[in-house]
C-alpha cells in the first residue's frame, strides 16, 4: 500500500511539472503576423473635430506585427506598418484647385499591451503609443502634385500617437479595428504653428504565425 501510494504521489508530481511547463512554454510563446488594411485618415484640431472644408483620406497600411505572451491573457506586441495618412480638402486650398489631398505617409512602430477578453483567446483588445516617422509630406490632385517644403510649409519629421484597438481571431486570421490619435502637431510654417493632429481609423487583416 505504501508503494502504491508512493507510486501515485510521483505520478501527480510529474503531471504537475510537466503541466506547469506546458503552461510557461504558452506564456512564452512568440507569433509573427503579416497584416494589411485601410485607413481612414483626417486631421483633427483640439476639439477633436474634423475642419469644415475637410473630409478622411482613405489610404493604405501594411506590415509586419510580433508578439510575445507576458501572461495567460496579457501579451505585448511591436509593429513596423507603412501608413498612409493625410486629409482631403472639398474645396480649393488657397491658390490650388481640385480638390487637392494633403498626404502623410509614414513608417509607424505600434507598441501595444494586448489584453485577452476571452480563455479561447478570440477577443482582444489592443492600447498603447506608436511612434512614427514622416516619409512623404505633399500636397496633391489630379491636376498638380508638390511637396510642403516646396509650399513653405515645415513638416514635422516625427509623430506620436495614442492607439486603442479591438480584434478577432479565428484559426490565426485576425481582424482589427485601432484607433490612432497623435498628440504633435504634423507641420507649421515660419509665422503659424498649425493646430492639426493625425487621426486615423485602420482596419487590418493579419494571419498569424507561431514561432
Amino acid at each position: 500500500m505504501k508503494k502504491l501510494f508512493i507510486t501515485a504521489f510521483l505520478m501527480l508530481t510529474s503531471l504537475g511539472i510537466m503541466a506547469q511547463e506546458q503552461e510557461e512554454q504558452a506564456v512564452r510563446k512568440f507569433t509573427l503576423m503579416p497584416k494589411f488594411g485601410v485607413n481612414i485618415a483626417e486631421f483633427v484640431n483640439n476639439s477633436g473635430s474634423i475642419y469644415v472644408d475637410g473630409s478622411p483620406r482613405w489610404g493604405f497600411t501594411a506590415g509586419l506585427e510580433a508578439e510575445c505572451y507576458l501572461a495567460n491573457r496579457w501579451g505585448l506586441t511591436l509593429g513596423l506598418m507603412y501608413s498612409q495618412q493625410g486629409q482631403k480638402y472639398n474645396s480649393s486650398y488657397g491658390m490650388y484647385y481640385g480638390e487637392p489631398t494633403v498626404q502623410m505617409d509614414y513608417i509607424n512602430l505600434p507598441v501595444l499591451a494586448k489584453w485577452y477578453m476571452s480563455r479561447n483567446k478570440k477577443w482582444a483588445l489592443k492600447f498603447g503609443l506608436q511612434p512614427g516617422l514622416n516619409v512623404k509630406s505633399c500636397l496633391k490632385s489630379d491636376s498638380f502634385s508638390k511637396s510642403l517644403d516646396d509650399m513653405g510649409v515645415d513638416a514635422e519629421p516625427f509623430d506620436m500617437a495614442l492607439a486603442l484597438g479591438f480584434g478577432f481571431e479565428h484559426r490565426n486570421i485576425t481582424l482589427e479595428i485601432t484607433s490612432f490619435v497623435g498628440y504633435i502637431k504634423p507641420f507649421s510654417t515660419s509665422t503659424e504653428k498649425f493646430d492639426d493632429r493625425n487621426s486615423v481609423t485602420q482596419f487590418t487583416l493579419g494571419y498569424r504565425f507561431d514561432l
